[in-house]
Order: structure tokens, then sequence, then C-alpha cells
């Protein structure tokens, strides 16, 4: 599990999504915690070869205060580690 944590939280977030700028990734599910202290689990289960990205997850709810992301995967079809990124809207 990899994490990015946000000092002060990300007000706002309506929904999420994967890109991968380097290697390939298979992610299982992402993790989400709120300000208000709830936890969401966001089924994704997709490979993701480089230079591509996932569709964008909609988190339950409203637009939402997010203070840290959990991405659960491996990158082990790949040679090297893949770079994730994080986009929210």
């Amino acid at each position: 599990v990899d994490v990015l944590a946000f000092r002060k939280c990300r007000a706002g977030v309506s929904a999420l999504r994967i890109g991968i700028t380097t290697g390939n990734a298979e992610i299982e599910s992402l993790w989400v915690h709120y300000a208000n202290g709830g936890r969401e689990t966001l089924a994704l289960r997709q490979r993701i070869d480089k230079g591509g990205s996932s569709r964008w997850i909609d988190l339950s709810g409203a637009q939402r205060c997010v203070t840290a992301i959990g991405v659960v995967g491996d990158t082990e079809q790949s040679r090297r580690l893949a770079r994730v990124n994080i986009y929210a809207k």
C-alpha cells in the first residue's frame, strides 16, 4: 500500500482517477480518509499500462474533504516500479 497524506485536507473532492506515467500497475483498490474521520474503500481491479489511466471513481456523498489516499496494488508484471499519479475533481 502506498499512501498520499495531506497536511491540510483537500476540500471539494467528488471523484478520483489514477494515472500511470512509468511502468505498469495492477491496482486493486483505493482507500480514502476524510476530515470527519470516515474512511471509504473504492474497488478498482484494473491493470493500467504506462501512459494509461483509470476511469473517474466517484466518492460517496457530496464533495468531500480528503486527508489521505491509499493505493493498493502492485507492479509485479512490470520490469520497473510504476509511478502513480492521483487526480481529483
